[in-house]
Formats: structure tokens, sequence, C-alpha cells
């Protein structure tokens, strides 16, 4: 909030992975902390199918913490279908996030892991 105050600015939040060949969401016009709470990233669906999973069941969450299941449309040599992230995340549901976009949310600041892998120094221990 204070970098946005001191430079004029609004600053945003994106999510993406190699896996993917970029980014997979990000926040709209309103920033990653509109009002100085966490904003919501929006899934960029027309490159993705993303679905919200239980970890266990892999059964559909509508909202709340999931894990990303990723399907690329637009990857010709090396495609992933239905790729299992292990990134945790809080959904939000379409439409529920102040606006009419039909886009499922990831709530910014709550991606994790399910697993116990880190990074360290690039690399994924």
């Amino acid at each position: 909030m204070a970098l946005q105050e001191t430079w004029g600015v609004v600053s945003h939040e994106v999510y993406g992975m190699s896996q993917a060949a970029g980014i997979i969401a990000g926040t709209g016009s309103e920033g990653a902390a509109p009002g100085g709470v966490p904003g919501v990233m929006r899934c960029i669906e027309r490159q993705f199918i993303v679905e919200a999973v239980h970890p266990e069941t892999l059964d559909p969450v509508e909202e709340g913490e999931a894990e990303l299941l990723l399907t690329c449309l637009d990857r010709v040599a090396s495609p992933i279908l239905r790729f299992r992230t292990h990134d945790r995340v809080d959904v939000v549901p379409p439409g529920s996030y102040g606006d009419d976009t039909p886009l499922l949310g990831l709530r910014v600041g709550s991606i994790g892991r399910w697993d116990d892998m880190v990074k360290l120094r690039g690399h994924n221990v």
C-alpha cells in the first residue's frame, strides 16, 4: 500500500509457472490490494482450462482452499492435460468479487503448496 501511495501507481499480482508457459492469472484494474485488503486474480480461461479441486479426492471445489489442475489450450509441442500443480489456493467463485467477470478467481497472497516442495535458489527441492 505504501508503494502505491509513494509512486501514485496501482500494484498488481500475477500467478504463473513454466509448465504452463506463462501467466495463469492476474489482478484486474483495481490491483492487488483494493482498499488495503487482498484482491482477486482472475484466471485466464481463454488459454487454460482451470480446475479447482480437493487435493485428495480431486472433487471440484467452488470456494475456499483447493489445488489447481491445468489444461493448456494453446501448447503444441508440450501439451499439459490436467496437470496437478500442487499449489494451494483460495478460490473465489466467478462474479463474487465485485464485478460480472465470469472467471474463476484466486485470492491474492493465498498461493502456497500442498506438498513439502520449496524453491532454493531457483530450483525445486
